[in-house]
């Protein structure tokens, strides 16, 4: 496996060089984590598929939503925050170069934070391949990591066949149900 280094271009610390530090971390311990074809347990493939999906809760809002086809596997990672209008803080819609760039760091992200898997004994690891929903994404998501620095073998970002992205939709469908049901567990009674 070969090591890239993070590309960051810093010279004073302002608010940028400090955004840049943070995210030369994040590419730095992405590209340290080990790769299998198969995860950790050694049971299922370590292929991902993600795609950007549409909270509809108060507050709505987009996330970023993993999911391991075999072990069923899901994560979230979000709010994507997308850039907005100073000085109201009006969210901006968004163009599929501009949400590219927002996920990008959040892929790396949420394999650094070992996909939220409480037990302290879990590894961290990094995918063998991932997926999308969009091939225009894919694209704009493999040249985001390669302009950051990450692993070359990572950039390549495949597009899911039909059936995974039904598998994937059926996965988020379950997952909004649940979490829309908890939520609603939780509310006043009228």
């Amino acid at each position: 496996m070969s090591q890239r280094t993070p590309q960051v271009h810093a010279s004073n610390p302002s608010e940028e060089s400090l955004q840049d530090s943070h995210l030369f971390d994040i590419v730095k311990t992405f590209n340290s984590l080990p790769r299998s074809p198969s995860l950790p347990s050694g049971l299922n493939y370590n292929i991902w598929h993600f795609s950007i999906r549409h909270i509809p809760l108060h507050p709505p809002g987009d996330i970023l939503f993993f999911v391991n086809f075999v072990s069923q596997f899901i994560h979230i990672e979000g709010p994507i925050q997308y850039p907005t209008t100073p000085p109201t803080g009006a969210y901006l819609p968004q163009d599929i170069q501009t949400k590219a760039k927002c996920i990008a760091p959040l892929l790396l992200q949420g394999f650094n934070n070992k996909l939220d898997v409480s037990d302290p004994w879990a590894p961290a690891f990094a995918p063998w391949a991932w997926m999308t929903n969009d091939r225009e994404l894919a694209k704009l998501v493999g040249d985001e990591l390669k302009a950051m620095g990450v692993d070359e073998a990572l950039c390549k970002v495949e597009v899911a066949t039909k059936e995974q992205n039904e598998q994937a939709q059926e996965n988020y469908c379950g997952f909004v149900g649940a979490l829309t049901k908890s939520v609603n567990k939780g509310a006043p009674k009228p």
